[in-house]
């Protein structure tokens, strides 16, 4: 917890990720990044960075409408006010803190492709070279992330999640400057992050 309160830039949140791929703490937080077979040339493998960052187990139960699906989130806003309040917040600061991560949460899982959509191996190819990422997503610093996670030498990578056209979310919304998007304050990436 406090690694995470002392979050403060670019590049602390970028080593933080790293971290908590690497070490297996959370593969997930705010994307996932392995490596697997190309799908032009299935004998390379290829990086691959992919949608993640989500509480909930699948990007319907931030989407749907269904009374269910809106007690899940009730519930889930709750378990996300209570864990705030463990890190050290106060019950008014706990519950808006909640309502921060479901919205973040919430872009990244309507930026996912759906389960429908992942299965067409078209959706899933997005070449980019390393440099064409950072251009593409220029608000996290991936030098750090590659650097911290040991990472063997690659020219490029596919992103297979989530549509191109919102991808830019993926890298988080904390440091993100994109249409329709307004970047987050540290304090609201920090309670993310928990």
């Amino acid at each position: 917890m406090a690694r995470i309160a002392a979050l403060k830039s670019r590049a602390d949140i970028a080593a933080h990720v790293a971290a908590e791929h690497r070490t297996g703490i959370d593969t997930n937080v705010l994307f996932g990044f392995d490596a697997e077979p190309d799908l032009d040339h299935s004998k390379r493998m290829k990086a691959n960075p992919f949608a993640g960052g989500l509480g909930l187990p699948d990007r319907d139960y931030y989407t749907k409408t269904d009374a269910k699906s809106v007690e899940i989130r009730q519930r889930y806003l709750q378990h996300v006010a209570q864990s705030l309040r463990l890190f050290g917040g106060g019950p008014k600061q706990a519950k808006a803190g909640a309502v921060s991560v479901l919205a973040i949460e919430t872009k990244l899982a309507r930026a996912t492709l759906t389960g429908v959509e992942q299965r067409d191996p078209y959706k899933l190819k997005n070449r980019f070279t390393r440099e064409e990422l950072i251009a593409f997503t220029p608000h996290f610093d991936w030098q750090t992330y590659w650097t911290d996670m040991n990472l063997p030498p690659f020219k490029d990578l596919n992103v297979a999640q989530p549509k191109l056209k919102t991808w830019r979310i993926l890298a988080g919304q904390c440091w993100l400057t994109s249409p329709g998007l307004m970047p987050q304050p540290m304090p609201t990436c920090s309670q993310y992050m928990v």
